[in-house]
């Protein structure tokens, strides 16, 4: 059986992606973690997007 994300993470996963394919993923030698990176994008995303109230 397949599952598929729901549609708003669906979004976010290509945001992160879309982010990590302009601004580029730390090297290994750098010794940032998954998490870190993970979560840096997503500020970044969120701080970029406008919000409605």
């Amino acid at each position: 059986m397949t599952r598929f994300l729901p549609a708003p993470r669906i979004d976010v996963l290509a945001s992160v992606l879309e982010d990590i394919a302009t601004h580029g993923y730390p090297t290994s030698d750098s010794g940032v973690l998954w998490e870190d990176a993970r979560d840096a994008h997503l500020k970044r995303l969120a701080d970029e997007q406008p919000r409605v109230a």
